[in-house]
């Protein structure tokens, strides 16, 4: 029996593991692109179901919190955590994450249904619950505070960064 030569093994385990590596790949990205929390684009895009703007909610009804800030003073890890905690939908257009020194962040047209969205401080695309402010220098830092105002420009939640 004639035995192959070591490079022989040497090529198909290299095939084998890139073949194996493009498919683990292919099915996390499809993963990553499969919105995990239903959040409904209201922006007129070819298929999107469209709603009607919602009215504000009840100034004494909580309906989303800050839940977290991660990577204070890092832009490129930068990110607010936002949490629905109430049981109706309602559109955040026009609601601001406020940073002290007068810098904002201003919500797209975008409805909210249920779960948590995050708003990053680098460049990036918008998605279903992923959205990227487009920043160059950090927006947050520890110790400072980080305020939500609907679109009326009522405070609807405040977190201090520790």
């Amino acid at each position: 029996m004639k035995r192959r030569p070591i490079w022989f093994y040497i090529i198909l385990n290299i095939i084998i593991s890139a073949l194996t590596t493009l498919a683990v790949i292919s099915i996390w990205e499809r993963l990553q692109s499969i919105p995990q929390t239903p959040v409904i684009s209201t922006s007129p895009v070819e298929g999107a179901k469209t709603l009607a703007p919602a009215t504000l909610p009840p100034l004494d009804q909580v309906v989303i919190e800050i839940e977290n800030v991660f990577g204070a003073g890092d832009v490129q890890n930068e990110v607010v955590v936002l949490k629905h905690v109430g049981t109706d939908e309602f559109s955040l257009r026009g609601w601001q994450l406020l940073a002290e020194g007068s810098r904002s962040y201003t919500f797209p047209d975008v409805t909210l249904i249920s779960g948590s969205i995050r708003v990053y401080s680098r460049n990036g695309t918008d998605s279903a619950v992923d959205f990227y402010w487009g920043r160059t220098d950090p927006a947050w830092q520890s110790g400072g505070k980080v305020t939500l105002v609907d679109s009326n420009s009522n405070v609807r939640a405040e977190y201090v960064i520790p």
